[in-house]
């Protein structure tokens, strides 16, 4: 049975070496190294179950690892836990989709990517759902008013539900619109969540080239000095997840 390998990411051939010096060391201490393919090559360790485990420790070496690799090199990062059984498959993975990771490694050359989560600060509006309950005494002498009946407080609470989102998706879509009027001149390429929760109206991720990221930083600091009411989270730099195809079989 041929060994396992862990794979970590694709990039291309002819930059520094996973680590420099001494090797980077991968998920249970194993050295991290290339398998080349003509002008790509994907970096991987030797691995065994218990690597691709989901377990935290797992989880952040993996993430940090593929981080350390993105600052010497532009990259595909390759989803937790991808293991491929031998050399000989991660080069029939390279062979296999050697245009679509081409062309992935020049979309996002000398880009990383960035997340925007945008917050409401305060308590979603609220408004009466339920009339009043019935009166204790009620009964066939002595009736409910047609409010008070359960099937109207029902229909009053449904309808009360689809106006508030219908105010929460209408706000959703005018910050997205300002995000994507204030920060797409900064970003390459963008990707838009709307109405996650009622308390996470937006979710973005942004592919922002190098020489822009501080004017990124600045405009999204800008948002949030004009609308206090919501938090603007930013987070990055990330390697490209959200921005290049599946590596290994998964979401990248």
């Amino acid at each position: 049975m041929s060994e396992r390998l862990y794979l970590y990411a694709i990039t291309s051939r002819g930059g520094a070496p996973p680590g420099g010096t001494g090797g980077e060391r991968g998920l249970l201490g194993e050295l991290v190294y290339p398998v080349p393919y003509r002008d790509l090559q994907a970096l991987v360790s030797r691995a065994s179950t218990e690597a691709a485990e989901a377990v935290a420790a797992n989880v952040l070496c993996h993430e940090q690892i593929v981080e350390r690799l993105m600052e010497r090199a532009a990259l595909l990062p390759a989803r937790f836990g991808t293991l491929l059984p031998g050399e000989e498959r991660v080069r029939a993975l390279l062979a296999e989709r050697y245009a679509e990771f081409t062309a992935a490694l020049a979309r996002v050359a000398d880009k990383v990517e960035f997340g925007v989560r945008v917050l409401s600060q305060g308590q979603p509006g609220s408004e009466p759902t339920t009339g009043p309950p019935p009166s204790a005494g009620s009964g066939p002498s002595n009736p409910p008013e047609n409010g008070d009946r359960p099937g109207h407080r029902y229909l009053q609470a449904r309808q009360a539900e689809h106006r508030r989102e219908t105010v929460r998706q209408a706000e959703a879509r005018r910050l997205a619109d300002l995000l994507d009027a204030t920060l797409s001149a900064c970003a390459a390429e963008t990707r838009c969540s709307l109405l996650l929760t009622p308390h996470l109206p937006v979710c973005a991720a942004y592919l922002v080239p190098r020489e822009r990221v501080a004017a990124f930083e600045a405009a999204v600091a800008g948002l949030q000095a004009t609308l206090p009411e919501y938090r603007f989270l930013c987070s990055g730099p990330w390697p490209p997840y959200n921005f290049v195809g599946a590596a290994g079989g998964g979401p990248c």
